[in-house]
Formats: structure tokens, sequence, C-alpha cells
């Protein structure tokens, strides 16, 4: 059976609580990378992970994520996952369309766990979608090597219902 991950909510107040679940892949072999996927109203906030799979031999990775503007956009700061939580991390959200993260530690990480949370806003119609489409672009471990990583893609759907606002 697939297990979820933790429900993420908006946080913010002046918009409705989005929740996230975002299951594991249950035959994934070898270390992966992946988005996750939401369903949100039209102008709904939503935090998006990017979970690192069988993490192992990796202490530096930059990674992009790539979307459709028309349906999404990222909308305020990126922050550290737990996985990796006394690494650096830097991310730059403010192209159109991309988000660039990168990663450093002293040492290689181990374990499943998230490395980034994102935040989007729903900018498309309702019934839109968009791919969060993931590429690996430097991975290193702590002495050097280049381990194999694949990547699992997100999605973000944009669903009938209000159009954000709270009532």
């Amino acid at each position: 059976s697939l297990s979820s991950a933790a429900p993420i909510s908006t946080g913010n107040p002046s918009q409705p609580s989005t929740t996230l679940s975002s299951p594991l892949p249950t035959s994934v072999s070898g270390m992966t990378l992946q988005a996750g996927r939401c369903t949100v109203s039209p102008g709904q906030n939503a935090m998006v992970p990017v979970t690192l799979l069988n993490g192992q031999g990796v202490a530096n990775m930059n990674f992009e994520l790539t979307y459709n503007t028309g349906v999404a956009r990222a909308a305020g700061k990126v922050t550290k996952g737990s996985l990796i939580g006394k690494s650096l991390l830097e991310a730059n959200p403010n192209e159109a369309g991309v988000v660039r993260i990168g990663f450093t530690h002293n040492q290689d990480i181990a374990g499943t766990g998230a490395v980034a949370q994102i935040p989007f806003t729903a900018t498309g119609q309702a019934g839109t979608r968009t791919p969060l489409h993931l590429t690996v672009t430097t991975i290193s471990g702590a002495a050097g090597g280049k381990p194999a990583i694949g990547t699992i893609d997100g999605e973000i759907v944009i669903a009938a219902g209000s159009s954000g606002t709270t009532p």
C-alpha cells in the first residue's frame, strides 16, 4: 500500500488551508528525487514538497523544478526540508517558470524525507494543471563521487471551487 507524507497546510490565514498528500512510490529502487502533487482552488496557496527517496552518498545537489506560469507561480520563500536540517540551502524562485534549488552538507545524507518546501499560488482557471518537472543538474557525495539519481515529477491541479478568498 502507499504511505502518505504528512499533511501540509498553507499556514496563511487569509487563504483557505490546503492539505497536500503526496504518496511515496512503492517500488522505487535507488535514489530518487520526487516533486509533490496537489489540487487547489483558483487563487489558493499550496506548499509543495520535494522529497529525496532512498538518499545515500549525496552531500551536494542542485536541481530545477519547472512549471507552467499560466497555472501556478512560485510565491514566497523556499524552505529547507527535514532531511537536510544541518545543510546549507539556497533557492531562487524569482525566474518565472523555474525554481532553482541547491543544498550542500559536509557529510553524506542518508534516508527518505523532504529536502525543500516550495510555496505556490494557483493562478490558473479551474480544470487546468501543470507538471512540476524536476531536473537534477549537479550531484556529488562528500568524498567526491557522483551517485545516480532518478526523478519523479509532481503536479498542481486547479480544481473547481472557491475563488480562494476567505468567506
